[in-house]
């Protein structure tokens, strides 16, 4: 019995030990800045949970700054800057972009409550939708740390949500191209899918999010930019119109707890469907359902338009600019019973 055990030891020693330098490094790195503290999660190395960003911003400054007008949406919805809205805004009302990676209508709803249980102000909300995300199944991805919900949105538990981050820090593909790139700041093929490519910035009060690399390779040269994402910019076959409904009876619920929500405050709001390259427009059946909750506070950008016609209001095939939502939003503040006709 004793041979035994001490074989076992013996066999299980080695995984221990990685086990244990892996948990030190992750420790000590934070690749994913959700270990320690941060004053300003600007210019990560690693992709990071972009909730967990906007949560902790809003749990550590919202005393200070009575935050009570909310941005809501995927990435997408980062074309919309706190600092533009609120030149739209009252001069007392306070913006907050309540971002996450591939939001959908279930994660708004959880934010929502976790807002109006925490006794927060809703005067102002955009809630940017798009027919491709906004209604998937995502709302049960716990098991990626870019899509994990933060446990004070989700009330899960911490020890998993962590755990999951620990996980895909021991994932070997991550782990290589990571620790290649620390200690050489060096890309090697494959590492893009793993590490940032480009720099990002988060204001720490607002969390306004600006591609900085981006931006400036626009400013600077915007024929090479798009020159280079040539292939990327595929040529569109014209509108088309989504043959899916998405927009299922557990979403309306959803969608009802939202407007309930927003009634409960008196909210100032907006329901804006994103303009997309893939100029898709949602199904007739789709459009109806949030017609019929929402009213004249629903605002459709897709399909073809003035928007989505034109590389260059693009990041790439997926992201819209800023300039688009500014645009937008003159639309939807200065001619507020208007929808975007197709």
């Amino acid at each position: 019995m004793k041979q035994y055990l001490s074989d076992t030891l013996l066999f299980l020693l080695p995984i221990f030990l990685y086990a244990a330098l892996g948990i030190s490094l992750f420790l000590l790195l934070d690749p994913f800045r959700v270990v320690r503290h941060y004053s300003n999660y600007s210019y990560p190395v690693a992709t990071l949970n972009r909730e967990f960003i906007a949560t902790e911003t809003y749990l550590k400054n919202y005393n200070k700054y009575h935050y009570n007008s909310f941005i809501f949406g995927s990435s997408r919805s980062n074309a919309f800057k706190p600092s533009t809205w609120k030149n739209y805004l009252q001069p007392n009302d306070s913006p907050f972009s309540f971002d996450a990676s591939g939001e959908t209508v279930f994660g708004i709803r959880r934010k929502l409550f976790f807002l109006h249980e925490k006794g927060a102000d809703i005067h102002n909300a955009l809630v940017v939708l798009c027919h491709n995300v906004s209604f998937d199944e995502r709302n049960t991805k716990t098991d990626s740390h870019i899509y994990i919900s933060h446990p004070a949105i989700s009330g899960a538990s911490y020890i998993g949500y962590y755990l999951v981050f620990i996980k895909d820090f021991f994932n070997p593909k991550f782990l290589y191209h990571y620790l290649r790139y620390y200690f050489t700041r060096q890309l090697s093929q494959g590492t893009s899918l793993y590490i940032m490519f480009s720099r990002i910035s988060f204001n720490p009060v607002t969390n306004e999010v600006l591609y900085d690399d981006l931006d400036h390779e626009l400013s600077v040269n915007p024929q090479q930019y798009y020159k280079n994402k040539a292939a990327i910019f595929y040529a569109s076959p014209g509108q088309r119109t989504d043959t899916v409904n998405r927009i299922q009876p557990r979403h309306v619920k959803m969608l009802q707890d939202i407007k309930r929500i927003f009634d409960l405050h008196h909210t100032d709001y907006k329901i804006i469907i994103s303009p997309l390259y893939d100029q898709i427009t949602f199904s007739p059946d789709d459009r109806e359902i949030l017609q019929n909750i929402f009213g004249n506070r629903l605002y459709d950008f897709s399909g073809e338009n003035e928007f989505t016609c034109h590389i260059q209001n693009f990041y790439e095939e997926s992201h819209y600019r800023p300039h688009v939502a500014n645009a937008i939003l003159d639309s939807v503040y200065h001619c507020p019973k208007a929808i975007v006709s197709h």
